[in-house]
């Protein structure tokens, strides 16, 4: 056995599975790290595309998203271009130009869903007010108006929310004004349509009232080490280039001869 292992030592080099780096993969697959959701309310403008044509209506969605936090009362407060766009007014047998609404637990206040014009700056004015009539508070994940907007210019142009305790706010039980994120809306009108079918929204941030709930966001921490471009997983089992198999046959001959001669000194004596 002395023979034998002498020649295994000569030619079977030990080989590391995996060489330790600073970007070793397990061999399972790339893991990731899952983001924490933040705790704030969402206020969101949504489109279908950011083109737009001229003359052409086109809807914006209003949605609603506070995960877990209850309100009793939400205000939004948009501004817009007003020689740009023009609001078609959802209910012309109404008085006043008004907006889509679309929420059916909530209602809006009196005189809580208009459209105005200032003259002196040119700007078009949302305003949309709906609140809980039993003023329990209630957790809202889900759209609560529309809005059809009619090209009347070319160029690109935002429809953005107005800060401040007269602009977007959500209250909850107590009246608290809560701190909520929310998205400004940019579109392009064309003569002609165009190629993108992306939602576009621009502008994102986080107001707060002056009175406002304690609240805080989180960051989505990306993967240490882990290059984006990964989308298999990595080949990291052993691997040796040194002809194993043809070693593995030259060892077992060697051994077959050794146990031979063996046997023969073992018949000469």
């Amino acid at each position: 056995m002395d023979i034998f292992e002498d020649i295994l030592s000569r030619f079977a080099v030990p080989v590391s599975a995996q060489a330790a780096d600073a970007t070793a993969q397990p061999t399972f697959g790339v893991i990731t790290n899952t983001p924490t959701e933040t705790n704030l309310a969402k206020i969101e403008l949504k489109t279908q595309t950011a083109d737009q044509v001229l003359g052409k209506p086109f809807t914006v969605e209003i949605s609603l998203d506070t995960g877990t936090i209850e309100i009793i009362e939400y205000q939004v407060v948009l501004e817009f271009e007003a020689n740009k766009l023009s609001v078609i007014d959802s209910s012309p047998s109404q008085e006043g130009n008004q907006v889509e609404f679309i929420d059916d637990v909530f209602d809006v206040i009196n005189q809580g869903n208009l459209v105005t014009i200032d003259s002196a700056t040119g700007k078009g004015k949302i305003t949309l007010i709906a609140n809980n009539a039993d003023q329990i508070g209630l957790a809202v994940n889900r759209p609560v108006a529309r809005i059809t907007f009619q090209p009347q210019a070319l160029g690109s142009t935002s429809i953005t929310h107005v800060a401040g305790i007269n602009g977007t706010l959500l209250y909850n039980e107590q009246q608290v004004a809560l701190q909520s994120t929310r998205n400004d809306l940019t579109v392009s009108i064309q003569q002609n349509t165009g190629s993108s079918t992306s939602t576009i929204s621009s502008g994102n941030n986080t107001t707060t009232s002056t009175i406002t709930s304690t609240a805080s966001s989180t960051t989505s921490i990306p993967g240490i080490g882990v290059d984006p471009g990964i989308d298999e997983i990595p080949a990291t089992g052993i691997f040796d280039s040194s002809n194993m198999p043809l070693i593995l046959g030259v060892l077992l001959v060697l051994l077959g001869i050794s146990a031979a001669s063996e046997r023969k000194k073992r018949n000469v004596k």
